[in-house]
């Protein structure tokens, strides 16, 4: 006797997800975690508030290329239905089309991992 009849070599589980191909103009927003800050309890405590980073947005050196920016320059962008306004630090380990920004710190919205980014620009002095 058998409690599950076989449904041919269709799993859907075992399929390959489509290659990652951002849409012009978008990115993906991916956290990046810090020892300090990430974690919101601990980064009430005075001791560690000193150790925790300033928010910034972080972009692979390519993207960073096309864009026609460099490193410490302000940008502009739009990320879970906020607008923000960070300094760029350049990461080599990010894939083009991926905006990271860091997890926890003030500024940045609570829930964005996966999300859309759209509007990503050198802001306005």
């Amino acid at each position: 006797m058998r409690l599950i009849e076989s449904q041919g070599d269709n799993l859907a589980w075992f399929e390959a997800p489509r290659a990652f191909a951002p849409a012009q103009g978008t990115w993906q927003a991916v956290p990046f975690y810090h020892l300090f800050g990430s974690d919101e309890n601990s980064a009430k405590a005075a001791p560690v508030q000193t150790r925790v980073p300033e928010a910034y947005v972080a972009l692979a050196k390519a993207e960073a290329d096309r864009l026609g920016v460099n490193e410490g320059a302000l940008l502009s962008l739009n990320v879970a239905g906020q607008a923000l306004r960070l300094p760029l630090k350049i990461n080599e380990e990010l894939g083009a089309g991926l905006v990271g920004l860091p997890k926890g710190l003030a500024g940045i919205p609570a829930a964005f991992s996966g999300l859309s980014v759209d509007g990503l620009q050198e802001a306005a002095q």
